[in-house]
């Protein structure tokens, strides 16, 4: 049985660059927008156009031209789909984004770079990792791609600039320079007249040397490496040759397309050939070498201070003229110096440990959200606790103000108490006096009730004589019994009754006419109907009025019991009034006054009209079982009939069939409740 042998993995950075992105044409925040669409363009070519259906979150980013269009807010995280491992992340708080791509060897470099297939790549998988900031007048763009892969494998991966760099640079509003170096030492970019982009190397002479050397070449914070030419530089071309269509074609290169090359990968300047001894004569920094070969018209490649760098010690050169100077590498045969120093640059560019302040990368980007939560929730523990000390507070000040004022109030009580108790002996002499008063005053209103209820005696002989007037009847002298109430009358009603007197006399004959009325309908009617059982109490009761006297139109008064909806003794009145006039001719006119003279509600009017309306046509019972009983019926039983009630009284019932065959059953229960109750 064999064993598994465990796989030692190695892992290196293949690209590395933290720029600075900035603009003196357009806003910062428009430039934190386009190289966030720069970056998110380039994404979807390399997922390919054929395949973002599949991702509609990251199809959905629109092209670099509709930047000033675009709300950052969309920059939101997202992990996509199991096909693809990438991931973005944005913090607000941070004016921060980040993004990380894993992905396996695609093996680019030998589909572009014309390399033979022979190299060992199994196992070669790669992490690109990209992450924004927003700063006050630029954005930080770092980035970095690590390769990892089994350590047996024998040939490290090529560095390759992500497209979207050169992208930016051929951006006419974008200035691009290395994070922590001076805007100075930018390349010089400038376009023909067809719009193509011309970039120079910057050039050192005797106005900017000194600071060159101070505040860039020595700078400890400049982390890319920087190539130095001679001017001879600007007359040297050589061959390069790229794989296109799967053609491999040759084209001349230059100082300039060099200089483009290297964007983001290293500096290139020019030093001129005045200032090239003066320029390094610093023994103590290490750089006296470096004047010397560029006298002899050499090409020199500086990686930066030894002391931070793992390069070799000293400075790497070629000549530009003499072949026999350039490197022994089987890897730069027939290559020019030019064309050597363009792939060290790129080689040695991500030998030295960046630091990518102030942008960061996917992982420390989520532990600082995850830090910023943690401070949201403590800050918000302490605001609700400092809003229940402060609800506290004003419950105390609440209480404390509460307890001054019933202090406050219970002096006040007791001040109001003595004062009172003190003046009792002197309220007791005034109400006594006043009591004396009054009673004079009692003593003289007797004697005048005397006086009105003699003339009182006057009025009823006179209404006596109104009446017969009106009836046409002999004038009948009052009787012991009338004499009584009269004299049992209280000053008030007797005033009222002289104030009233017409009026009061034609109400009396009214009343008995009515009782006249209602007892000959009442003889013909079948007292098991609700409303008939009403009529007798109403006669009843205005008999009673009647018999004593008592003014006013006893019309308006009933009985103050019971009633089963609003207005429903008036309801009675009127429906049985309103349906005698057809019957007795001698009191038509009389009924109508009667009408006139009072209001009604029709309440009982509604109600049999809604009956009629809702279940006039019903062929379900249970569907008007709410109508019903709005009406004022309690269902007491249920099956195959429905039992109601009016008001729960036993004596006022209907039957109601759950499936009745009858076409007319609604109509029919409609009559039944209406004779019988309404």
């Amino acid at each position: 049985m064999s064993n598994t042998n465990i796989v030692l993995y190695k892992q290196y950075a293949t690209y590395q660059a933290c720029l600075d992105v900035y603009s003196n044409k357009i806003k910062n925040t428009d430039v934190f927008k386009k190289t966030f669409l720069y970056i998110m363009n380039w994404l979807q070519a390399r997922v390919g156009s054929e395949y973002l259906d599949i991702f509609p979150e990251l199809a959905e980013y629109p092209d670099v031209s509709e930047y000033s269009n675009f709300d950052v807010s969309r920059m939101y995280g997202l992990t996509l789909k199991s096909q693809l491992d990438i991931r973005l992340f944005r913090l607000e708080q941070e004016n921060a984004w980040t993004m990380r791509i894993e992905e396996p060897d695609n093996r680019a470099e030998f589909k572009n770079n014309n390399l033979g297939d022979g190299g060992e790549i199994s196992g070669r998988s790669f992490v690109t990792e990209v992450g924004l900031h927003e700063n006050e007048n630029s954005v930080t763009v770092a980035i970095q791609i690590i390769c990892k892969e089994p350590l047996s494998n024998t040939r490290d991966a090529i560095s390759f600039r992500p497209a979207f760099v050169k992208k930016m640079l051929q951006d006419e509003s974008l200035e691009i320079v290395e994070a922590n170096v001076d805007r100075l030492y930018r390349v010089n970019k400038s376009f023909d007249e067809e719009g193509k982009l011309i970039v120079e190397p910057f050039l050192v002479d005797n106005r900017n040397g000194k600071k060159f050397m101070d505040k860039f070449f020595l700078n400890p914070n400049r982390q890319l490496p920087v190539i130095i030419c001679p001017e001879s530089v600007r007359d040297v071309t050589y061959k390069d040759s790229m794989k296109i269509d799967g053609e491999v074609r040759e084209f001349d290169r230059d100082i300039n397309s060099l200089t483009q090359s290297l964007v983001g990968y290293a500096h290139v300047v020019i030093v001129s050939d005045d200032i090239r001894e003066s320029l390094f004569e610093r023994e103590s920094c290490h750089c006296g070498e470096y004047g010397e070969e560029l006298l002899e018209n050499c090409v020199i490649f500086h990686s930066g201070l030894e002391d931070e760098t793992l390069l070799p010690d000293g400075p790497v050169y070629c000549s530009i003229t003499d072949e026999e100077d350039v490197p022994d590498d089987e890897e730069n045969d027939g290559m020019s110096a030019l064309k050597i120093m363009e792939m060290q640059a790129k080689r040695y560019s991500v030998r030295k440990q960046f630091t990518f302040a102030p942008a960061a990368f996917y992982r420390e980007l989520k532990k600082k959200y995850y830090e910023y939560e943690g401070l949201n929730d403590t800050k918000e523990a302490v605001k609700n606790l400092e809003h229940d000390i402060q609800e506290k507070d004003a419950m105390i000040l609440g209480l404390n103000s509460k307890l001054a004022q019933d202090e406050k109030d219970h002096k006040k009580r007791v001040d109001e108490l003595k004062s009172k108790f003190d003046n009792s002996q002197m309220q007791y002499d005034r109400y006594r006096a006043k009591y004396e008063e009054t009673q004079k005053e009692l003593d003289a209103m007797k004697q005048d009730e005397n006086r009105v209820k003699k003339e009182y005696e006057e009025i009823i002989r006179q209404k006596d004589l109104q009446i017969a007037v009106l009836t046409k009847e002999e004038m009948v002298a009052p009787d012991e019994k009338r004499l009584q109430m009269i004299y049992a009358a209280n000053q008030c009603v007797l005033f009222d009754c002289r104030a009233e007197y017409k009026q009061e006399a034609l109400l009396k004959f009214i009343r008995a006419k009515l009782l006249e009325l209602f007892q000959q309908i009442y003889k013909g009617l079948d007292s098991s109907f609700r409303r008939y059982e009403l009529l007798e109490v109403l006669i009843q009761y205005n008999i009673y009025l009647v018999d004593n006297g008592l003014a006013g139109d006893a019309l308006l008064y009933y009985p103050s019991g019971f009633e089963f909806y609003d207005g429903e003794y008036k309801d009675v009145i009127y429906d049985v009034v309103y349906g005698a006039i057809d019957k007795a001719e001698e009191f038509g006119d009389f009924l109508e006054d009667l009408l006139d003279y009072n209001d009604f509600d029709y309440a009982q009017e509604e109600k049999k009209e809604e009956l009629m309306q809702k279940i006039n046509s019903y062929r379900n019972a249970a569907k008007i079982k709410g109508i019903i009983e709005k009406t004022g019926f309690v269902l007491k039983a249920s099956g195959t009939h429905y039992i109601y009630k009016y008001y729960d009284d036993e004596r006022y019932k209907v039957t109601v069939s759950s499936s009745p065959s009858d076409t007319n059953a609604g109509k029919n229960v409609a009559e039944k409740i209406i004779e019988l109750c309404l």
